[in-house]
């Protein structure tokens, strides 16, 4: 569970390098990237995806991650549909069944799904539960 976790916050510690730079490079990048971080919303509006990383023997949180679903849509728009496709060929390619892959499709519903539990994995020492919020 630990190379998991490690790997998880190595992904994200990556994509953030990558994308950060991107972002911060003019006056309406920076008006982008305000909006996202806005705490602003109504009933039922999703602002954010969080992660957290729980050690169950001493309940202690050992990752706690809040990010913008603003920003994590900005992110998924910038993403080349070839990228979409190729891991789709490689899914199909592995499990033998037609699935696409479609971010922005993907970030729509989980817009209109609303705050909730996404993933919760329960080892015998950690949890790790994802959420919108």
């Amino acid at each position: 569970m630990k190379k998991n976790l490690i790997l998880i916050v190595f992904v994200l510690a990556a994509f953030a390098v990558a994308v950060i730079p991107v972002l911060g490079n003019s006056a309406e990048d920076y008006k982008v990237i305000q909006n996202a971080v806005s705490t602003k919303k109504t009933s039922g509006e999703v602002s954010f995806l969080r992660i957290e990383v729980k050690d169950l023997k001493n309940n202690k949180e050992n990752v706690k991650i809040k990010i913008p679903l603003s920003l994590v849509d900005l992110c998924t728009s910038m993403i080349p549909e070839a990228v979409g496709e190729k891991m789709s060929e490689k899914m199909n390619e592995k499990t033998g069944k037609k699935c696409d892959i479609d971010f922005k499709k993907m970030m729509n519903e989980l817009k209109k799904a609303g705050p909730g539990s996404l993933v919760e994995i329960e080892t015998g020492d950690e949890t790790v539960k994802i959420w919108l919020e």
